[in-house]
C-alpha cells in the first residue's frame, strides 16, 4: 500500500467474508520466511454478518515487511483458524475444518498488495 508520506500510519481492515468465533482465529505476519503471531496487535469486529480484522501499520515500523520508511508498506498477513473453529452461520454445508473461502480471500489480498507494491516501486524507480 502507498502512504501519503514517509513514516505514515494506516489502519487496515480485512473482511473475512463470514462470521467466525474469534477465539479460534489467529493472525500471522510474514517477515522474510518467518511467520509471527500478531493476534495480540489486532482487533476482531463485525461488519454486517462478517468478522473483520483491524490493525494499524506504520511505514518503516510495525507491519511493514521491508522496515524502510519509504512511503510503501509491504504487509503480508495470514488469518488462520485453529482446531475447532467454525463459522456461526447455519444452513450451509457441513464444516469439514477446511475453509477455502478464507484462504482465497487472504490469497487475493496478498496478491493485490504485492501488485500495488510492485507498481509503486517501478514508478518510483522510473521517476528521476
Amino acid at each position: 500500500m502507498s502512504c501519503a508520506s514517509t513514516g505514515s500510519t494506516a489502519t487496515v481492515v480485512i473482511n473475512l467474508g463470514a462470521a467466525y468465533d474469534t477465539s479460534h482465529l489467529r493472525v500471522h505476519k510474514l517477515a522474510g520466511s518467518t511467520l509471527t503471531d500478531i493476534t495480540s496487535h489486532v482487533t476482531f469486529g463485525t461488519a454486517g454478518n462478517y468478522t473483520t480484522v483491524t490493525y494499524t501499520v506504520t511505514d518503516g515500523g510495525f507491519g511493514d515487511e521491508d522496515t524502510l520508511a519509504n512511503a510503501i508498506v509491504l504487509d503480508p498477513v495470514y488469518v488462520t483458524a485453529v482446531a475447532g473453529a467454525s463459522t456461526t452461520s447455519s444452513g450451509g454445508l457441513a464444516n469439514t475444518g477446511n475453509n477455502s473461502v478464507l484462504l482465497m480471500i487472504v490469497g487475493v489480498i496478498m496478491a493485490v498488495l504485492g501488485l500495488i507494491g510492485t507498481i509503486i516501486s517501478r514508478v518510483k524507480r522510473a521517476t528521476p
